[in-house]
C-alpha cells in the first residue's frame, strides 16, 4: 500500500497477482502512469503493428491485430474503488464487477487525518497529534491490505493506495478518478460518518468519469439481468447512457423509461430515436413511458422495485448542483434513498 496527497510528489503502486505499476503524482496534474508490468495493453503506433512499446513488430502493419491484441472497444478496463473504515459494500461489488469485466481494481482509501488546526487550537502536544496519525494511517493500510486479500481470491489483478496529506481531499480523488473507466463508491450509510456521498458529488463533477454508487446495504454480487435507464432527451442522459454502454451491452434487457407528468402533452413516445440507437448496437431495448403524479426520483425508484431491475443508469444533476442543494433534486434524491445500484455520469 502507499500513500498518495499533497505532500508525496512519486509513488510506486504494487499490484498483486504478479503485477505491477508505477504512477507519479503532482497535486496540479492527477496521476499519470509511466511504467507497467506485464499486463501493459498493445497499442497501434500508427506506422507499424500494435506493440507493448510502441514500436512496430517485423511483418505487421497497424491495423492488423498481433497475436496478443485483445478487444478493447465497450468494455470497463480499469475500475477504481472507494473504501473507507464505514464501508462494506463498496469493495466486494466493486471486485465482483471487475472480475466478471476482465478488468484490473484499484482500491483508494481516503485517510481522515488529524485537522492540525483545530487540535493546534485545543493546545494538544504534537507526539499526541503524530499518534492519531499514525492510526489513521494504520488503519487505511489494514483495509487495504484486506482488498488486496479479496482481490487475490477474486482472481483480480489490482493495487491500493491512500489518499493523505491533502487540504482538498474531493479535489484530489476527482483527479485521480479521471484515470479510470469507472469508480465505485458506497452510498453513506445515515447512521454512521461515511462520506461517500460527498465525495461521489466531487468525482462526478470534476472527473469528467462516471461512478456507480452502491447501496449501503447491497450484499449481492452484480448483475446485470435487467437494466434501467432513465432517458429525459437532455444532455446529462445522453452521457450517462454513453458512458453505460460496457454495462448495458452485457444485460440481458434493458429497460429505457421516460417519466411525464400526469397531464403534460408532448411526445407520445419521447426517446423513441434513443431506443433505436440502442438496438442498433445489439442490445434488446424497450421503451417505457412512465405517467405519474409523484416525482420524479420516487418514481424512478418505485418502478425500478416493481420491475426486479438489477441496475439504474441515468444522468447525474441536470440542473445545477446549486440548484438540487437548495430545491432538492432527482440525484440527491436517489442518492439518499436508492435501492439498487446506480450509474451516474454528469
Amino acid at each position: 500500500m502507499f500513500v498518495l496527497g499533497a505532500r508525496f510528489t512519486c509513488l510506486t503502486l504494487r499490484r498483486i497477482n504478479g503485477l505491477h505499476a508505477k504512477r507519479a503524482f503532482s497535486p496540479a496534474h492527477g496521476v499519470v502512469i509511466t511504467a507497467a508490468g506485464r499486463d501493459l495493453p498493445k497499442r497501434c503506433t500508427g506506422h507499424g503493428s500494435c506493440a507493448p512499446d510502441g514500436q512496430p513488430e517485423p511483418g505487421e502493419t497497424c491495423g492488423e491485430p498481433g497475436p496478443n491484441t485483445k478487444e478493447t472497444n465497450v468494455a470497463l478496463r480499469d475500475i477504481l474503488v472507494l473504501i473507507d473504515a464505514e464501508t462494506k459494500a463498496a469493495g466486494p461489488y466493486g471486485l465482483a464487477l471487475a472480475a466478471a469485466a476482465g478488468a484490473s481494481a484499484t482500491g483508494a482509501f481516503m485517510v481522515a487525518e488529524p485537522n492540525l488546526a483545530r487540535y493546534a487550537g485545543l493546545g494538544l502536544p504534537k507526539d499526541v497529534i503524530e499518534a492519531a496519525d499514525g492510526r489513521a494511517r494504520d488503519l487505511a493500510a489494514q483495509h487495504l491490505a484486506d482488498f488486496e486479500a479479496a482481490a487475490k481470491l477474486a482472481g483480480v489483478p489490482a493495487e491500493t493506495l491512500a489518499i493523505a496529506g491533502s487540504l482538498n481531499p474531493e479535489g484530489e480523488l476527482a483527479r485521480l478518478a479521471g484515470h479510470f473507466d469507472l469508480m465505485v463508491v458506497e452510498q453513506a450509510d445515515p447512521d454512521s460518518m461515511a462520506s461517500g456521498n460527498r465525495f461521489a458529488e466531487a468525482v462526478l463533477f470534476g472527473s469528467g468519469r462516471p461512478i456507480l454508487m452502491v447501496p449501503y446495504i447491497q450484499r449481492a454480487r452484480p448483475v446485470l439481468g435487467k437494466v434501467l435507464v432513465a432517458w429525459d432527451g437532455g444532455r446529462a442522459s445522453a452521457r450517462a447512457l454513453g458512458d453505460a454502454m460496457p454495462l448495458l451491452s452485457k444485460a440481458e434487457k434493458v429497460e429505457l423509461i421516460s417519466v411525464q407528468r400526469a397531464g403534460d402533452t408532448g411526445v407520445e413516445l419521447p426517446g423513441f430515436n434513443i431506443a433505436r440507437h440502442l438496438a442498433r448496437h445489439g442490445i434488446n431495448v424497450e421503451l417505457q413511458k412512465l405517467v405519474t403524479t409523484m416525482d420524479i426520483a420516487n418514481t424512478i425508484l418505485s418502478h425500478a422495485s416493481d420491475s426486479g431491475a438489477d441496475l439504474l443508469v441515468m444522468g447525474g444533476y441536470g440542473h445545477s448542483k446549486l440548484r438540487e442543494m437548495v430545491l432538492g433534486g432527482t440525484t440527491r434524491t436517489i442518492m439518499k434513498s436508492m435501492t439498487l445500484p446506480t450509474f451516474f455520469s454528469h
